[in-house]
């Protein structure tokens, strides 16, 4: 897998690379750079597809910042391979720009709508009719998990100002699901954020408050037609960056 390894980072990179030694192969891979950031994007991905294992992305992370993206990487390529069921694509279903646009808009209104209510600490019912019936449950439970991360739920700690910044909002795919049209939405941001840490905490800590989170990131959205309007049927995990510094 070495030589399939190197041929993706001879991409990458935009060079081609030679290894005479195995050793060194594997240390040269497992440092650079852009394999680390194209790993990275993967995860981000895997981690928003909801027929993808949390223990699957788990393990992920955890080869990523362990740097061993050899690993990483042929864990994905098995993945891919040998495990993954794609969803069931219909070769004549087609969606004009302007259907693509119009479902790109509403994945993005909708995102904008939930990270707002999170923030807010809104009940869930205040944004339910952006999602699809199937999906009402599994949203809630999701969003109701989310907005832990917010002082104005959490009352003491949390995150208590969101900035997302630098959107873009792309078509991903098309697929035919339960019997619906339901296209993928893209969207890579960057997200920092400030909060507030626990009282005897912040007082062992000697501080208080402070910006800790700039993350970039890559939610996958899926919307699905329904009754002549576009509705959230999957709308991503951890849309917000959970800073460790103020969370018990």
């Amino acid at each position: 897998f070495v030589n399939i390894v190197t041929n993706i980072i001879n991409i990458l990179d935009g060079r081609v690379y030679v290894f005479d030694n195995e050793k060194f192969a594997y240390d040269s891979i497992n440092s650079n750079t852009n394999l680390k950031n194209f790993c990275t994007k993967l995860y981000n991905i895997s981690k928003n597809d909801k027929e993808i294992s949390n223990s699957f992305s788990s393990n992920l992370y955890s080869l990523i910042n362990g740097n061993k993206l050899y690993e990483c990487l042929i864990e994905i390529l098995f993945y891919i391979i040998l495990e993954f069921k794609q969803p069931i694509y219909v070769e004549d279903i087609n969606a004009t720009p302007e259907q693509q646009l119009e479902a790109v808009n509403a994945a993005y209104d909708a995102f904008k709508k939930i990270i707002d209510a999170e923030a807010r600490g809104a009940d869930f019912n205040e944004i339910k009719d952006i999602f699809t019936p199937d999906s009402v449950k599994a949203e809630r439970e999701k969003y109701n998990e989310d907005k832990t991360s917010f002082i104005t739920t959490n009352k003491t700690s949390g995150i208590k100002e969101v900035n997302v910044k630098d959107v873009a909002a792309t078509f991903y795919d098309i697929s035919f699901t339960n019997g619906t049209v339901e296209i993928g939405v893209m969207l890579e941001y960057n997200d920092s954020n400030k909060g507030v840490i626990e009282p005897m905490i912040a007082t062992f800590l000697g501080r208080n408050e402070g910006e800790d989170a700039n993350n970039n990131d890559t939610q996958i959205i899926r919307m699905q037609y329904v009754d002549g309007k576009w509705l959230v049927s999957y709308s991503g995990e951890n849309r917000i960056a959970e800073n460790n510094w103020f969370m018990l």
